[in-house]
């Protein structure tokens, strides 16, 4: 029996090398998977968000923090929903309002910056911490987990990729 990860941690050294990291963990994502990222302002979530996108076939240069819009959709292998809730934070009936969950079960990919800002109960999520090194400001420390069969697949997958 294959063993599936529930915890896992990768480091990036550079932008670069975290918009590579999401392109790694894109590539085995598919419709109905919601990302989760947690982390102080700068701490890398849209570079991440960025490298996801890239390896869905989605342009780079359109991929911004919707900090003001909120949602923004994308079209590539998959659709992606990305949603930024910093403004939101404290606000969980306008989230509530926002109706997230309703992209997973039509098919999109839903990536979520600022995730401590909301309340999610979906079947697949995988949740990544982004914490930032003080002492080396490019130093990024990732701490994945997931929930969910599908969710828990594709953390797996992924770490081979890392190991």
């Amino acid at each position: 029996m294959k063993k599936i990860i529930e915890v896992f941690e990768s480091f990036s050294l550079s932008e670069q090398n975290t918009i590579e990291i999401g392109a790694s963990i894109g590539g085995f994502l598919s419709p109905g998977i919601c990302i989760l990222f947690y982390g102080e302002l700068g701490s890398g979530k849209t570079v991440f968000i960025r490298g996801i996108c890239k390896a869905l076939g989605i342009e780079s240069k359109i991929v911004k923090s919707p900090t003001f819009t909120i949602v923004n959709e994308y079209q590539g292998v998959y659709p992606v929903a990305h949603a930024d809730l910093y403004r939101l934070e404290g606000d969980l009936n306008a989230i509530k309002l926002l109706s997230l969950n309703e992209y997973s079960d039509e098919g999109y990919v839903l990536l979520v910056e600022w995730a401590e800002n909301g309340d999610f109960h979906m079947d697949n999520i995988i949740k990544i911490n982004i914490e930032t090194d003080n002492d080396n400001m490019n130093k990024r420390r990732f701490i994945f987990s997931a929930t969910g069969k599908n969710a828990r697949y594709t953390l797996a997958e992924f770490a081979k990729t890392l190991q």
